[in-house]
């Protein structure tokens, strides 16, 4: 499977379980969310994917990028969307979603409105961030195939998460 298709097989199911792992900051979890898809897609499609932070913006945004024109953002329909997501079905969930030209994978990236990377990257300090795992690479690899993804999120995301969380406040914004 290519990871255009892994990233279309994955959409409706990866929306909805970070509507429920995250449901309290949902659908500004576009920190945890960058890392727990950047860990898998760098295991098992392309290692070139890292997650990426804009940090010096009003509202703070992350999303994966190669740095080769392909941007992966599952939460970039945040800015279309913010509220009203109390008791939302799948189908509900994952249409607003695609009413984003952004959502899940594009060449540009949406911060209200859309812009290039070269753009984002040149005028607002855009910082790499580490992906994190909870297992070894190796034993993940042993434990998961390339479809397993909700499995792994399943298990790993909220851990991830909260790794991220910390990271974020720790290392990248000390001063919270």
């Amino acid at each position: 499977m290519e990871l255009q298709e892994f990233i279309a097989s994955i959409e409706e199911e990866y929306l909805y379980l970070l509507y429920q792992k995250f449901n309290n900051i949902f659908p500004g979890c576009c920190h945890e969310a960058s890392n727990i898809l950047c860990g898998f897609v760098q295991l098992f499609y392309d290692k070139s994917f890292v997650h990426k932070y804009i940090a010096n913006v009003p509202y703070p945004h992350s999303y994966l990028s190669n740095n080769n024109g392909i941007i992966i953002d599952f939460t970039s329909f945040q800015y279309i969307q913010r509220d009203g997501y109390e008791d939302i079905t799948k189908e509900t969930l994952i249409n607003i979603a695609r009413q984003c030209e952004c959502f899940s994978m594009s060449s540009d990236i949406y911060i209200g409105r859309i812009v290039t990377e070269n753009y984002i990257n040149s005028h607002f300090n855009v910082i790499d961030i580490p992906c994190f795992y909870i297992d070894d690479e190796k034993i993940l690899r042993e434990k998961y195939t390339s479809t397993d993804f909700i499995k792994y999120c399943s298990k790993y995301a909220k851990n991830i998460g909260d790794k991220v969380t910390d990271y974020m406040n720790y290392k990248v914004t000390p001063n919270r």
